[in-house]
């Protein structure tokens, strides 16, 4: 049987270690990532504030007719 403690401590560091091109492929693909989780949380706040503005003229329309009432 192979032992598979000896062989690991064989195995020189560059046998281990991923090809340059593959390296730089997975860079790559974790910086779009990132670019495209920014992108999104930026569309999101747009629509949170897009929504916060509506319900704060909602609320003082609200108001303002709760107070004509009042008056009336």
């Amino acid at each position: 049987m192979i032992d598979l403690d000896k062989e690991l401590n064989n195995l020189e560091e560059k046998a281990l270690k991923a090809p340059p091109e593959f390296e730089n492929l997975m860079r790559k693909a974790l910086n779009n990532t990132k670019r495209e989780n920014k992108k999104k949380i930026n569309l999101n706040n747009k629509y949170i504030k897009i929504a916060l503005i509506f319900i704060a003229f909602i609320f003082i329309f609200n108001l303002s007719t709760v107070s004509a009432m009042i008056k009336s």
